[in-house]
């Protein structure tokens, strides 16, 4: 669906560099230090807008570099910009047509798929480990998790709660939840981020492009393409 731009050549990453704050400069390597590849979140035809948005949000805000998206096959999965505050920039958002695609693909790459589900045999979410590779499913707004996704992951979970309501808004359950895996990789880590050092340089090139106005980081591409117009 959408990636992180591409990695800009060094003569560009440097004149990006020229138009930075040197404290600019800093704050973005500190959040780059944040980034996980361990805990991702996958999402099930969340469609509305709101929703999509405040989940990315909190997503960018805790430290989740991936986003894994199985859109509606009638509306598209777009996030409303002023409840983003333009997170998805920041993220990796891979698109799915099928929830149990995406679950059997994280699994291969040794993730382990929990999904948000109201059942008998469903886990307080606090009382799992969410400091290994953890993949949080979150299902849609009106019925949740669809049953054979249920099925096809290596278990479930629940926030609980002690009102008569239920069940937590969809943007609201993941914000807990990854508040809750914040909280353990702190305890046990120190730290949200994850990332060796050469992927942190890698991401750090990645996100230069995303630091600056368009209109500027377009003028710099052009005068890399066409240096005689440098004056």
């Amino acid at each position: 669906m959408k990636h992180i731009n591409s990695m800009p050549s060094p003569q560009l990453a440097s004149a990006i560099l020229e138009q930075l704050e040197p404290r600019r400069i800093e704050r973005m390597r500190e959040v780059v230090a944040q980034r996980t590849r361990q805990l991702t979140v996958l999402l099930e035809v969340i469609d509305k807008g709101h929703n999509q948005s405040a989940i990315l949000r909190t997503c960018e805000a805790y430290g989740v570099l991936d986003v894994h998206i199985v859109e509606s096959p009638h509306k598209k999965f777009k996030p409303q910009r002023k409840i983003s505050g333009g997170a998805h920039k920041w993220l990796n958002l891979h698109s799915y047509k099928h929830t149990v695609d995406a679950i059997h693909n994280l699994q291969e790459q040794g993730y382990k798929v929990l999904a948000s589900n109201l059942s008998d045999d469903a886990k307080p979410l606090h009382t799992l480990d969410l400091t290994q590779r953890t993949a949080l499913l979150f299902g849609t707004e009106l019925n949740g998790v669809a049953p054979e996704a249920v099925e096809a992951c290596d278990g479930s979970f629940i926030i609980p709660m002690v009102g008569f309501v239920q069940s937590f808004n969809v943007s609201v359950a993941a914000a807990m939840s990854l508040h809750e895996a914040y909280r353990q990789r702190l305890e046990r880590f120190g730290q949200m981020g994850d990332l060796p050092a050469d992927e942190q340089e890698t991401l750090f090139q990645l996100y230069l492009t995303q630091a600056i106005p368009r209109r500027i980081l377009h003028e710099l591409q052009r005068r890399q393409t066409c240096p005689s117009s440098q004056k």
